[in-house]
């Protein structure tokens, strides 16, 4: 990347912009036919300005990991304030779902296709920090025994993401139709119920 003269802060607020405003030109445009200069006019930068922060539309659109786990982290603080370890779990999802829901079907269906396109079937990798908060949850669960399982918290997190992550699919192949974080809620609950 080429050395550019500001803040830490101006970077983070034009990526978050570019962010942004692709999101909502694919909400404006279900087909998702935008091109690099739509993001552009949209953001109110050049394209040299969108090729430093991005290399594509699709890196624009992978990036929507780093918006859902800045969320994420940055809601631990209340999800810890949830009594059993199971509720935060469940709010951690929550929070994962609304910001997924605020995103669109069309993006993350974009997102999905990205990662199919680049045989890459995790779409939220295990050395993410949400994805690790996670695991930490469910090995003091298991530790506390309030959840009871053959599986350790590694495998019962792929299973809760596996899960999350159909009711998600099913999310943008209708369209948006349902409420999302209901209805995940209602799944991974009644998943988590079983253990306990």
């Amino acid at each position: 990347m080429a050395s550019k003269n500001f803040s830490e802060n101006e970077f983070f607020t034009t990526k978050k912009n570019i962010l942004n405003e692709t999101i909502q030109l694919i909400q404006n445009n279900p087909q998702g036919n935008i091109t690099i200069n739509d993001i552009c006019n949209a953001s109110g930068i050049t394209k040299s300005t969108f090729y430093y922060y991005y290399h594509s539309i699709d890196d624009v659109i992978n990036s929507t990991l780093s918006s859902i786990n800045e969320r994420i982290i940055s809601s631990i603080p209340s999800v810890l304030l949830e009594k059993t370890c199971t509720n935060q779990i469940l709010k951690t999802f929550t929070i994962m779902h609304e910001c997924i829901s605020e995103m669109g079907p069309g993006i993350i269906s974009l997102r999905y296709t990205y990662l199919l396109k680049n045989k890459n079937l995790n779409d939220f990798p295990d050395n993410e920090p949400a994805y690790s908060f996670i695991i930490s949850l469910l090995q003091k669960a298991l530790e506390t025994q309030e959840l009871h399982s053959t599986k350790n918290a590694k495998e019962l997190t792929e299973s809760c993401f596996f899960l999350a992550r159909g009711v998600c699919f099913t999310w943008c192949i209708q369209n948006g139709n349902f409420n999302l974080t209901e209805h995940c809620q209602k799944e991974l609950s009644t998943y988590l119920k079983s253990f306990s």
